[in-house]
């Protein structure tokens, strides 16, 4: 695991040094060079940069935690795309997956402290497999993966992400806050 890229040039070395044995820091292209999958989780103004970094991730799965706010910051989203849709076309070697996104990174924090399957993770994309292997993370991630469907679904999750913030930030809840999906009926 290699750690990379942030406004703070200190934290990608700080938080391999708490990911423990054999998590390491650098910078975009050392971080993807080999990598299987790679997690993109920057503000939406630094993606194009970080992507120039990293290199055209032939292959990869390119997991898009991003959450572009408004139409201001993406002017791409006018035409109705989503963030993940963008960043599609700006890798399109790349297999992208939308995941992890509409879930407060403080409960990133606790979810594999807590009983299993607790938080689900939402995800989208079209490349089947790269959607099966981030979901397979996020269940040894002690997540509840639910396949949303293609990524043209990234413009709901993108704003069903922003009701989430909304949620855990703008209000007294807090930003513990998560969510469940159950099924009426007796359905498992």
């Amino acid at each position: 695991m290699t750690f990379s890229y942030s406004r703070d040039p200190a934290k990608p070395a700080r938080l391999a040094a708490s990911a423990g044995v054999g998590a390491r820091f650098g910078t975009p292209r050392e971080a993807v060079e080999g990598a299987e999958t790679v997690l993109l989780a920057v503000p939406w103004p630094s993606v194009d940069d970080v992507l120039r970094q990293a290199g055209p991730l032939i292959g990869q799965v390119l997991i898009d935690c991003t959450n572009p706010r408004v139409e201001e910051e993406v002017p791409e989203l006018g035409g109705g795309l989503s963030g993940s849709e963008v960043i599609a076309r700006k890798v399109p070697e790349a297999r992208v997956v939308k995941a992890f996104n509409t879930v407060p990174w403080e409960v990133l924090r606790l979810v594999g402290r807590g009983p299993p399957g607790l938080a689900p993770d939402l995800l989208c994309g079209n490349d089947v497999e790269a959607k099966e292997e981030v979901a397979q993370l996020a269940g040894h991630l002690n997540f509840r993966p639910v396949d949303a469907g293609a990524l043209v679904v990234a413009r709901e999750l993108e704003a069903f992400a922003l009701l989430i913030a909304h949620l855990a930030y703008g209000r007294e809840d807090g930003p513990d806050l998560t969510y469940r999906f159950g099924r009426y009926g007796g359905r498992p």
